[in-house]
């Protein structure tokens, strides 16, 4: 980075450009050596009850020499919090001075409610929970204060390409927000010249801050998992029937009736749609390799039914251990047999079927990623 003295004796080109600050994202591709992972507290009486004790999680977690760290702050960790490269908390820019209350809706309107949430009457407080300065101190930990951009975790995958440069995608909802920010903060802007700002800010060579269109709010770590060089792992809606009615076939187990039941009857869904359109944007840059591993049943309630999504596997953590590439993600408790699929599946993208684990569980559109961040 240039000194003062530098930029001022070369003020003929933009400050802005030579001096700007910028942060290298911890790849959550597993590309790097993930030696700490901070997770919220808040979820875990609801998401793990007494058959799906918490400790499994941390348990698996030190299988692979991770340190689980309870961050004791916010909900859904992952939301919040980034990583540097260097291990500091990364802070989110806030636009305070550029905010005149709806604003925020334009700014926020796509982030999940455990930070961004719109006042309950006309007239009422918007309500933005970030992370700040504090939460590091308590952690114990340096921090790094973003001066442009503020994103989401789980609408957020960063990886690494093949040739070592650092890539950051985010979903559609998230590049709305950060262009009607961009707008009102410097007027007559570019689209060019905002994802140059952006790119910079993170660190990125040109056309590596990417978004997905027709992606909405989804969070994206619910439908993809980066996985190391370039290679991307996306739910494929279109094989979901047939590996469940192969299923069918070899086992007995009648739980399996009721996600077929579902996925028959709800097929190009927006989600759906979302998917498809992720893999067309993707396709050209990314090795990407598409697989069914998100799965809906009917869950009946006396005489009524409602669809839960209860199996998610790309909602998880990867890296290496030991120069053994490990997987760990949530549980299939209804239909075990669905691990047994995921693994195999898994096992032929050269992770190693002794470090794959279950530990996790997925409720309400959340897992195991959601509740923690991978740091160095």
């Amino acid at each position: 980075m240039k000194n003062i003295k530098e930029c001022i004796l070369l003020s003929a080109i933009s400050l802005s450009q030579i001096c700007m600050a910028s942060v290298s994202l911890f790849p959550e591709d597993g590309s790097d050596k993930i030696r700490n992972w901070y997770y919220s507290e808040k979820e875990i009486p609801f998401f793990y009850k007494e058959n799906n004790s918490f400790q499994d999680v941390v348990d698996t977690f030190k299988k692979v020499g991770i340190n689980p760290i309870n961050a004791k702050t916010g909900s859904f960790f992952q939301d919040l919090a980034f990583f540097d490269k260097d291990g500091r908390l990364i802070l989110q820019h806030f636009p305070v001075d550029y905010t005149r209350g709806s604003e925020y809706e334009k700014y926020f309107k796509g982030f999940t409610m455990e930070i961004f949430m719109p006042p309950e009457w006309p007239g009422g407080e918007y309500e933005v929970n970030l992370l700040i300065e504090s939460d590091a101190k308590n952690l114990g930990i340096d921090h790094y204060q973003l001066e442009n951009v503020f994103i989401e975790g789980g609408a957020t995958i960063s990886g690494r390409f093949k040739n070592g440069d650092d890539y950051v995608i985010v979903n559609h909802s998230t590049y709305l927000g950060l262009k009607a920010y961009f707008k009102d903060r410097f007027n007559g802007i570019t689209e060019n010249e905002m994802m140059s700002k952006i790119e910079e800010e993170f660190s990125l060579k040109p056309g590596n801050f990417i978004y997905l269109k027709g992606t909405s709010s989804i969070h994206l770590d619910t439908i993809m998992k980066a996985l190391p060089n370039g290679v991307i792992i996306l739910d494929d809606p279109t094989k979901r029937v047939h590996v469940l009615k192969e299923l069918e076939k070899e086992s007995l187990n009648p739980n399996i009736k009721e996600y077929l039941e579902y996925e028959q009857k709800n097929t190009n869904s927006f989600k759906d749609n979302a998917r498809k359109k992720a893999y067309l944007q993707l396709k050209d840059r990314f090795k990407v390799i598409q697989i069914p591993g998100v799965f809906t049943r009917y869950k009946k309630q006396g005489f009524m039914s409602r669809p839960m999504t209860d199996v998610n596997f790309f909602n998880g953590v990867s890296g290496f251990y030991e120069g053994k590439h490990f997987f760990i993600t949530n549980k299939s408790e209804m239909v075990p047999e669905l691990e047994v699929y995921w693994t195999k599946e898994l096992t032929k993208l050269g992770i190693d079927e002794d470090y794959i684990f279950y530990p996790g569980v997925y409720r309400g559109n959340a897992g195991l990623d959601c509740f923690g961040s991978p740091a160095p």
